[in-house]
């Protein structure tokens, strides 16, 4: 016995496709149930959906605070990377700067 979500022919949600077969089992696969019944298994799928749409809101808001702090550490590391190489630019100038006054010291000894 097919249930009603899979002659739809749409996709559905673990979640949904659970909660009818529980409907349909319930009554030994009738598949008839007062209104209260099926009241209270929309709802229920509703209170599922609702849930999976919370999770996904959260998961995107978490994956948007990795994406900025990921993108923090770039910056970071693109400053740290400048400020090597003005360092290494300011050793090789010290290092010319030492041959040259090695030179200068060198004329004067006796």
């Amino acid at each position: 016995m097919k249930t009603q979500f899979e002659l739809s022919g749409f996709p559905v949600p673990e979640l949904l496709m659970d909660a009818e077969l529980d409907l349909v089992n319930q009554d030994g696969g009738t598949g008839r149930h007062d209104q209260e019944d099926i009241s209270d298994n929309v709802n229920q799928d509703a209170r599922g959906i609702a849930e999976i749409n919370s999770n996904v809101t959260s998961s995107s808001a978490m994956t948007q605070e990795i994406s900025d702090e990921i993108e923090g550490v770039r910056d970071s590391s693109n400053a740290m990377q400048d400020e090597s190489r003005m360092v290494l630019r300011s050793a090789g100038g010290l290092a010319d700067l030492f041959s040259h006054l090695e030179k200068l010291v060198g004329r004067f000894r006796f």
